[in-house]
């Protein structure tokens, strides 16, 4: 781990995910600082877009960070993490437009209304994940490493980590679940918030669709980054629980998997990386 301003940045990614400080034990810091940094920025770009409440702010946010990743390309880097990530000899190998993708896709996620059915709905999150998928399997693998895999899985990541945050996303213009689901559940923005039982049967069929298309992704072969792999396998884990049933319950009980379980994914993850970087 490491020490300093950095360090700040990757508490809050941690404690958004603790299950990858099981990932840190085959991924040191010390040797590669880098990767620990992309995370941890990946996380405050996605915060810009699915965290912050006013549309303005996050905007401003997001062109900040347009125009600190075009200065840190050109070797003024101020944040933390810029500084981190692009004193590695990785950045230079990856295109500029590379980095910025990721912003613009962010930006135009910004703009997006409730898609219709699923399939939409995960399209919709595709150019934003495909960015920063291609960054991050860049970044890990080479220039030239498939992504698609990656981004899909990331996708159904973010529409899952929307599930268990219902009542706080009735407010936004982009509701969680897509509106057919919605209008065959007779369901409004403000049962977001609370039980009935067709929001549990929402949750479960929407949890059936995420993990159909998550196990399809995760049968492809292509790279994964130890976190992207290990994130995957957490995903899976829980929306196998809710498309059972239990809605927010089984939300709650999967944060209590043993850490044994995380860290020996997190052990097949890095023996996958270091096979498929080889």
């Amino acid at each position: 781990m490491q020490a300093g301003p950095l360090q700040s940045y990757l508490d809050k990614w941690l404690a958004a995910c603790p299950w990858q400080r099981q990932a840190l034990v085959f991924v040191d810091g010390g040797r590669c600082p880098g990767h620990l940094a992309l995370a941890a920025w990946e996380f405050e770009l996605l915060a810009c877009v699915f965290r912050i409440r006013e549309p303005a702010v996050a905007i401003a946010k997001l062109h900040w960070w347009a125009q600190e990743l075009e200065a840190a390309g050109s070797g003024s880097a101020r944040h933390p993490l810029t500084e981190v990530l692009f004193d590695q000899p990785q950045a230079a190998r990856l295109p500029a437009d590379w980095w910025t993708a990721p912003v613009l896709a962010a930006l135009e996620q910004l703009e997006q209304s409730t898609p219709p059915d699923f399939e939409r709905q995960l399209a919709a999150m595709h150019p934003l994940y495909a960015a920063l998928a291609r960054l991050e399997n860049g970044w890990w693998f080479g220039p030239e490493a498939a992504f698609d895999r990656a981004a899909r899985l990331a996708s159904c990541g973010q529409l899952l980590h929307q599930l268990g945050h219902l009542a706080e996303a009735r407010d936004r213009e982009v509701l969680p679940l897509p509106m057919q689901r919605l209008a065959r559940h007779h369901l409004s923005r403000q049962d977001l918030a609370g039980d009935s039982a067709g929001l549990d049967l929402a949750i479960r069929e929407q949890a059936g669709d995420l993990l159909r298309a998550t196990e399809e992704s995760l049968a492809q072969v292509q790279p994964l980054s130890v976190f992207r792999q290990l994130q995957a396998q957490v995903d899976r884990r829980l929306m196998r629980q809710l498309s059972k049933g239990g809605g927010h319950a089984a939300i709650a009980a999967a944060s209590r998997t043993p850490q044994w379980q995380h860290l020996w994914q997190a052990w097949r993850a890095a023996r996958q990386w270091r096979a498929q970087a080889a």
